[in-house]
């Protein structure tokens, strides 16, 4: 995406889950930050820019599109994979596919690269 290692932003309250996906991504040699609301978007450098923002399933489907806003005037090529919890999620409304959180974390690795290996003009944005 940016010619260097991909950097991923992860959005989550859940502090266990952060930690968890935070590890696998960079055992798979991510540059991963993290952030458990949304005022910590700002203290993050636009440089090198976050190529993918990972949106937990805690956040509220508001908390997601302000996210979501906020970080595609940082980061304007930015993409995007939302976890749900449930298919009753306010979260599963949202466009693109959808992944119950369960499934997760067997599909994550696959899913990011699937992400951020998409070209620069494709919405490449996932529910799951």
């Amino acid at each position: 995406m940016n010619g260097t290692q991909i950097s991923i932003l992860l959005y989550e309250r859940d502090a266990h889950l952060t930690q968890t996906m935070q590890w696998a991504l960079q055992s798979s040699g991510y540059r991963v930050l993290s952030a458990s609301h949304l005022g910590q978007f700002d203290s993050i450098p636009l440089t090198p820019p976050i190529d993918l923002l990972v949106l937990g399933h805690t956040l509220t489907s508001r908390e997601c599109a302000a996210a979501i806003a906020h970080a595609s005037v940082r980061w304007p090529r930015i993409k995007r994979l939302t976890l749900v919890h449930d298919n009753s999620s306010a979260l599963a409304a949202a466009r693109g596919r959808r992944l119950h959180l369960m499934d997760a974390p067997t599909r994550l690795l696959s899913t990011v690269s699937e992400l951020v290996g998409c070209a620069a003009s494709s919405p490449c944005s996932h529910i799951y």
